[in-house]
Order: C-alpha cells, then sequence, then structure tokens
C-alpha cells in the first residue's frame, strides 16, 4: 500500500474564525498492484482464486489536532467601555448558534464565572475556551465571538460562528468527472465543516483505484467562516491490455491456453468498469463480458456480466468420442460497502445468476452427469455474502462467507422423482474464503501467505456449482479441477521469499523462491454407493515467480503428489509432472 503522510499546516489570516488555512496533502505512490488471476478462465469450482499477494499497508493516521490559532477580534465599541467597567458582575452567559456544542459542554466552561465579578480578559478566556472545544473536535473554521453588546443584568451574549465550505475548485481530473469526485468529498463538507470527517473523505477517495495521488488545499474563504478547497488529482492508468500465456485448463480439452483481456475502470468518466475477455485452447473457445458502475455517492454497484464457452474433449482416447459442452452464464448482482476505515472494510453482496449448459456425444445430446435430462443442465441461483478486507502495515486479512440458494425460475431443471436423492435445480450451499498474510522479520521482504477456502453443500448439486479441487489456484501438483465433488476444502501454506533484494531494499525484478505445501479434501453429498467417501491429496514443492521486463510477469511451480490413491497422476501433461506456469504481459495506459 501506499504510504499516506497528512500534514496540516496553519496559517494565520486576520479577520477569519479558526485557523485560516488548512493544508491537506496526501502523498502516495502508486501501489503495487497484485498479481491478477487470468480473467475467463472458468473453474468447474464457483471458488475464485483470491488475489496472489495481498497488500500490506501503512495504517492511516489519524486527524490532527490543530493548536488554538484564533486571531484577534475587532475591538468593538463596547469592549472600551467594558474594559473601563475594569470588573462587572457575570449572572449568565448565553451561546446562540452553536450546533456542536450542548449545554453539557459549555455548562461547566461557565460555572467557575458565574455570579462572580470578572475582568474582559475573563470573558475573553471563555470566549476562547469555547473555540478551542469546535478546533479540538476538528471544526477548524469554527468559533466562538463576543459581539457588539450593552451588558444588561449581568447576562453577556457569546455567538458561535459555524464555518462552511464555500467552494471546491477541482484541477487534473481530465478523465475522471467533476460529479464523481464531488459526490465523495461533499457528504464531508457539511456544516459546520469538521476538517477530521473531510480527511477522511480524501483519504477514501485516495483509496479510489483511479487514483494516484491527491493534494488538496483547504484555504480561507470571502466571508467570515467560510472556506474554499483546492483539489489537485493525479488519475491513475484506468485503462488495460493483458496476453496470458499458462496450462490453468483441464488437460482433456487441452491445458495450455491464451487469454486476451481488456479492461476500463472509467470508461464513461464516472467509474464505470468494462471487462472484456477471449480465451482459447485446444479444445476451448470461451468469452465474456463484465460491466459495473456506481448507482450512489455510498459506493453502490451493479455488476452485470456475461460467458460463453464451447469446449471439446482433445485427449486420447476419448478424443475419438467428439465430447463437446456448450455453456452460458449471466448475472445480476449488487454490491454495498457498510464499513469503509483506512485500514478495513465490509461489504455485503447480492446476486441472481443463470446457468446453463448442454453436452454432446458424437453430434447427439447425452446426459454424463446424474441429474441431466437429455444433456442439459439449467440453474438459477441467488447468492447473498459478506466480504471483510483488513491491511496493516504488517498483515492483511481477506475472508468472504456466502450462501447460495438453486431457485426454481427461469427453466430451472428439476429432476425430483420422489426419492429426492439426486441433484436438482433448488439447493442450498456454503462458500466461505480465507486468506491471510504477514511480513516476514527473518527475512528481509518475506511474506508468509496461508490461504484456505471451502464448500459445503446441503443436497446433491450439479456439476456446474460443485467445487473444484486440484490445479494452480488448489492443490499444485495435480491437475486442473482433479476433483470436482458437492464438498470441499482446499488449505495453502507458502513463504514468498525475496532473492534479489539489494542493500538499499530495491528489489528491480520481483524476484521470489516459494516454498509451499497444499492440501485438498473433496467428497459428495449423494446417497449413492460412494456417497460418503472422501478424497483427500496433498503436495510440497516450490515455485519461483517474477517481472523480468517491465509488463512481464512469469510464475513456474513444481510440487510433488504425496497422496496418488484414487486420483489420476501418471498423464503426459505437464500437469501430472507437476508443473504449473503463466507468463502474462499487462500493459496499462
Amino acid at each position: 500500500m501506499p504510504k499516506l503522510r497528512l500534514i496540516l499546516n496553519q496559517l494565520a489570516r486576520p479577520g477569519a474564525i479558526g485557523p485560516a488555512c488548512l493544508l491537506l496533502s496526501v502523498l502516495a505512490a502508486e501501489s503495487p498492484k497484485a498479481e491478477e488471476n487470468t480473467r475467463g478462465v472458468k473453474l468447474t469450482s464457483p471458488v475464485k482464486p483470491l488475489f496472489n499477494e495481498p497488500m500490506l499497508s501503512e495504517p492511516g493516521a489519524p486527524p490532527q489536532v490543530l493548536q488554538q490559532v484564533l486571531p484577534p477580534l475587532k475591538k468593538s465599541e463596547r469592549e472600551a467601555e467594558l474594559k473601563s467597567q475594569v470588573r462587572f458582575l457575570l449572572n449568565a452567559l448565553v451561546l446562540e448558534g452553536s450546533t456542536v456544542l450542548s449545554r453539557a459542554d459549555t455548562d461547566p466552561v461557565f460555572a467557575p464565572y458565574l455570579q462572580r465579578w470578572i475582568t474582559m480578559e475573563q470573558l475573553q478566556e471563555i470566549r476562547q475556551t469555547l473555540s478551542i472545544m469546535y478546533l479540538q473536535r476538528g471544526y477548524v473554521n469554527s468559533g466562538v465571538v463576543i459581539p457588539d453588546q450593552r451588558v444588561s443584568n449581568g447576562v453577556v451574549r457569546l455567538i458561535a460562528v459555524e464555518g462552511r465550505l464555500a467552494s471546491v475548485n477541482l484541477t487534473g481530473n481530465d478523465d475522471i468527472a467533476d460529479a464523481y469526485l464531488l459526490q465523495r468529498i461533499l457528504p464531508a463538507t457539511n456544516q459546520p465543516l469538521n476538517a477530521g470527517e473531510l480527511q477522511k473523505a480524501l483519504r477514501q477517495l485516495q483509496k479510489d483505484r483511479l487514483i494516484a495521488q491527491i493534494h488538496a488545499q483547504l484555504k480561507p474563504g470571502g466571508g467570515l467562516g467560510e472556506a474554499d478547497l483546492d483539489i489537485q488529482v493525479r488519475e491513475a492508468a484506468s485503462k488495460r491490455i493483458s496476453l496470458t500465456l499458462d496450462n490453468r485448463r483441464t488437460p482433456s480439452v487441452g491445458a495450455e491456453q491464451a487469454t486476451l483481456n481488456f479492461s476500463d475502470d472509467n470508461l464513461t468518466g464516472y467509474g464505470d468498469s468494462l471487462s472484456l475477455t477471449l480465451n482459447g485452447s485446444a479444445g476451448v473457445a470461451s468469452g465474456g463480458v463484465d460491466y459495473a458502475f456506481f448507482v450512489s455517492r455510498f459506493d453502490s454497484r451493479i455488476l452485470l456480466s456475461y460467458d460463453i464457452s464451447d469446449s471439446r474433449v482433445v485427449e486420447e482416447p476419448f478424443d475419438q468420442l467428439d465430447i463437446e459442452s456448450v455453456s452460458s452464464s449471466y448475472s445480476l448482482g449488487f454490491s454495498q460497502p457498510f464499513y469503509l476505515s483506512d485500514n478495513a472494510t465490509l461489504t455485503a453482496n447480492l446476486s441472481l445468476a443463470h446457468k446453463q449448459s448442454e453436452t454432446f456425444l458424437l453430434g447427439e445430446p447425452f446426459s454424463f452427469s446424474e441429474g441431466a435430462v437429455e444433456g442439459q443442465t439449467s440453474t438459477t441461483t441467488l447468492q447473498l455474502g459478506l466480504d471483510w478486507m483488513l491491511r496493516t502495515r504488517d498483515q492483511a486479512i481477506y475472508a468472504s462467507l456466502s450462501a447460495r440458494r438453486g431457485l426454481d425460475v427461469l427453466g430451472a431443471t428439476d429432476t425430483e422423482d420422489g426419492g429426492g436423492e439426486g441433484p436438482n435445480g433448488v439447493f442450498f450451499a456454503l462458500l466461505g474464503q480465507l486468506q491471510y498474510a504477514t511480513r516476514m522479520d527473518v527475512w528481509k521482504g518475506g511474506r508468509f501467505i496461508l490461504r484456505a477456502s471451502g464448500q459445503k453443500a446441503f443436497a446433491p448439486l450439479f456439476s456446474m456449482e460443485k467445487y473444484s479441487v486440484g490445479g494452480r489456484d488448489s492443490v499444485r501438483g495435480y491437475r486442473e479441477n482433479q476433483l470436482v465433488r458437492d464438498n470441499g476444502l482446499s488449505l495453502s501454506a507458502e513463504l514468498r521469499l525475496p532473492v534479489l533484494t539489494g542493500e538499499s531494499g530495491a528489489d528491480r525484478y520481483k524476484l521470489r523462491l516459494i516454498p509451499f505445501i497444499d492440501s485438498g479434501l473433496s467428497w459428495d453429498e449423494s446417497s449413492s454407493a460412494h456417497a460418503s467417501e472422501k478424497v483427500d491429496i496433498y503436495s510440497v514443492g516450490l515455485g519461483l515467480q517474477g517481472d523480468p521486463l517491465p509488463g512481464l510477469h512469469v510464475d513456474l511451480f513444481w510440487a510433488q503428489a504425496l497422496q496418488k490413491d484414487n486420483v489420476r497422476t501418471d498423464g503426459d501433461d505437464l500437469q501430472d509432472k507437476g508443473l504449473h506456469f503463466s507468463v502474462q504481459y499487462l500493459h496499462e495506459f
């Protein structure tokens, strides 16, 4: 994560209320992007690979408390009269116009002075104490004044002048619409203006993927208690095009594949994102489109996606049978962050997805899996989930839990035959993911990463809803989708150790040595003969990844499969030899 340095410098200007100028400077280098998994690689498992290297961030700095520097008040016509009295009996103090300070705040300040003979200097002490209370709560251009008045019956009026933001001036946002930025800033600038809330909004905006750097300056406006906010934005690259070569497909349809992806995180200027993906291997041709856009200033988002795939078995001897599968899916989703802080987020997700698949043998519809009707299966699922992310200087944690319910709508396959034991379009399943990363003190720049994910189904599932175990993002040393069953669990632990770090800490090629251990467990929820049989696989291995050229990322993993019972490990594919590779070129602009 970028290091955030928040500087509050105060400049005095006569005639202003509160600090005359507040300088907010949020300086950050562009965050090192976590290695992105190839888009469009559709695993049988509904689990999507988590980010490969979670970012460890600097904890956000709390708003600094400014010192009281209220400018001297203009001498009123009555001030000379009050001073000439030397002392006067104070019977009551009345604070007018305050929406911040309550009686519970002001009474303890007033009490020591009431029913006493006081001087003008003591009255100024009261005023200044109240102004400092505003300042300590972050209201930097608010304060209390003593208006021109005639003291009668020992009653003195005080007036709270509560600051407001008069204008916001944006520069540098050539591609980002003003409205996109303002709707994330203005809610934090309600009257009275609070510097702490403004800083919080700016820090959240700094984390936006469209922003590389923000420089914000709050300065006095033209009127009493008014302030103007100048914001200079340096935009981050929003468009990306990547080409990836890897062997993350199951060998039966051609393990080696190429994936071309184009994405734009700011398609229309309002933070909406578009992603287009084409993917192909010896037996697969697939594509997908994803679009997401914001619908409120609270970062509420609508997500739309569509994917289609045509695959054929190309592995001998089954390639002679002309086995083909055609599948498609589309979904509508909604996401809403419920909690946002400098280091943590909690987001709720709701989605409705429809999937359909059809399989063929020798050109004719044929059912290869239980529950399919003439080779066809269809599901409509409603999914509700929570995502939690925490990043600090030394640790990062990501956790996700979702509940998925199959609905009998939109033509979902219904196979109930009275027994109700086979797969059906109506089902319920839970899916969880966890990832933890921490710095290693014993190895400079080293990371320890722990990943876990799993699914628990409460009824037999169609193959498109089952959980996949095995492969690059699950248990290395085994084939992709080695085990595909109703229930599953994957666990991985690895070290990421820099090997070419210089004395200055520079790591030009980001070369990492990665020893790891993986394990997985898979079983079905069926009542058939093999219903309760659980198959476990596990492996140990070593990986190497790095960026030999700008934009080029390469990784290679070798793993030794330690459990070979009930699984195939004697093939001729690279995956059967425990090898997994990926080469990606990414261009950002």
